[in-house]
This record gives C-alpha cells, structure tokens and sequence, in this order.
C-alpha cells in the first residue's frame, strides 16, 4: 500500500476498484486488473461462481459477495459502509466493465464512493476497408469513378 492510499488519520482509505474483466478468453486480463483484484479486501460480483472461476484461473483467493439485480439496492449499502470503513472492494461482473447496464450502475451513481477505474482489454470493430475504385477495362492506373445513376459505355 502506499502513501496515498492512506486516509488523513494514517488508516488505510477505502477504495471501490471498478475492474474490467475479459469477455471471452480469461487468459485477456489486463495486469492492472489482476494486481487490481489481488490487492483487494473484497470482490463484489454479478454471479459468484463465475467470478469464482476467473479468480481460480489468476490463483487468487479473495471473499465474494453477490451483487446482482435481485439484491443492487441493500448491497450497494453494504459495500458503501465497508468502503467508508476503510475496505478495497474490486466490482466486477461476468464479463466486461461494470457499471453500465448491470447493477455496478447503482454503486458506481449513487454512492458518493472514491473510485478508480481498471480498464480492460478493448474489443473494437476494426475500420472498414477502403473501396476499390471502379476501373475501365484492363487499365487500372486511370481509374473512373461514375455516378450511381450512369452505365458505363458499351
């Protein structure tokens, strides 16, 4: 831990880790990630035996408590009060970052908690190809492009 994690009483600051974890292939985690979760008190999660799982895969052995819609409201509660006592909760879901559309969103809205984001592997669509020009003929150093309205010439 180190000299900034500390409250001003000198007692370590409680801290909610918003970690992003892959969406396949569990060997995709990022480092920050894996250190994010092992330095952990606590790991809040959709459903415990998936996160069971992926903590099995990194070797590490933390407490789990179930944070899923059927119980968002009492255990945002609950991980505020442990935050605010001065535990490091990591909030992760099955797969990808918590916080959008699961119930990382409430914690993460309306608790007033010290966060810190742990981004994950990206998964982007990649840009589409360019198009190849429409060409006369055999010669394709004098390309033609015609509207879509014409024909070429017979």
């Amino acid at each position: 831990m180190t000299a900034r994690d500390a409250g001003a009483d000198g007692r370590p600051a409680g801290r909610l880790w918003v970690v992003a974890t892959p969406l396949g292939n569990l060997g995709d985690i990022t480092a920050r990630a894996r250190e994010a979760i092992a330095e952990c008190d606590l790991v809040a999660c959709e459903d415990t035996r998936v996160t069971g799982g992926l903590l099995r895969h990194l070797d590490i052995s933390k407490p789990m408590l179930a944070y899923h819609e059927h119980n968002e409201k009492d255990a945002a509660v609950l991980i505020a009060d442990k935050v605010a006592g001065g535990a490091r909760i990591a909030l992760i879901t099955d797969a990808g970052t918590p916080g959008i559309s699961d119930p990382g969103f409430r914690v993460t809205r309306d608790q007033r908690l010290p966060l810190r984001r742990v981004p994950g592997a990206e998964i982007s669509r990649p840009p589409p190809l360019p198009r190849r020009p429409q060409t006369r003929g055999r010669d394709r150093r004098a390309p033609r492009i015609l509207p879509p309205d014409r024909r070429l010439p017979r």
